[in-house]
């Protein structure tokens, strides 16, 4: 990804805009839609298909209108990282959303509220959604969040249940997030499932057509 701010590309849609990150360079037609065949009237715009995968793989199992109004929390170890996450949450429409390991100071910095302290953790009590973009050597550090908002066992009221984990970390993690998270009653997803998607949306910006996600998954080696 290139920087929304380079001078390169003539024009940025918002979503990419707001997500300070450009992966996606799309012709668009004079009515504003993808273009396949080259043509002088074509205006090249760049955007952001992450965010895009982001909320495919959110909306996976679980209809949009069950995040509106949930909490969130986001662990990153920069704004960077976890810009594309807030663009695709907001989209859902989520209420709060709460960070860890990070304070935003950009565009999608506006309502977030960072954990301070344990207290601040405790405060929230059901969070709907977790999404993890920490580095590998640190992806440890989400796994007490994880048991903290557990959702199995006979004392976990139905409202706190069917929360959703998303881990984006990449490379080698230090431990098993994702298998903490199922453990402990969450559904999760790894950043292989949000690759796949983004693959998805990025066809779908290019060309125009839809490819199935299960057909991408297989042509990455990955059968389920």
């Amino acid at each position: 990804p290139i920087t929304s701010g380079t001078s390169s590309i003539p024009a940025i849609s918002e979503a990419a805009q707001a997500i300070g990150l450009v992966d996606t360079i799309v012709a668009m037609r004079g009515s504003g839609r993808p273009q396949q065949a080259p043509s002088p009237q074509q205006q090249l715009m760049g955007e952001n298909a992450t965010w895009k995968g982001i909320r495919a793989t959110l909306t996976r199992d679980y209809v949009p209108s069950a995040y509106r109004g949930r909490a969130a929390i986001i662990l990153a170890g920069s704004e960077s990282e976890a810009s594309a996450t807030i663009f695709a949450l907001r989209s859902l429409g989520v209420g709060a959303i709460h960070t860890v390991g990070f304070r935003a100071r950009g565009p999608l910095a506006e309502g977030l509220e960072p954990f301070t302290s344990i207290q601040s953790v405790k405060m929230v009590e059901q969070p709907f959604v977790m999404v993890s973009a920490l580095p590998p050597e640190k992806s440890l550090l989400v796994q007490p969040l994880l048991r903290h908002y557990r959702t199995s066992g006979r004392t976990s009221p139905p409202s706190t249940r069917g929360k959703v984990y998303l881990d984006l970390t990449r490379g080698e993690r230090t431990g098993d997030p994702v298998g903490v998270a199922v453990r402990a009653g969450w559904t999760a997803y790894g950043i292989e499932d949000v690759d796949a998607w983004t693959t998805v949306e990025t066809l779908r910006l290019l060309v125009g057509q839809n490819v199935p996600f299960d057909f991408v998954r297989m042509a990455s080696g990955r059968v389920f």
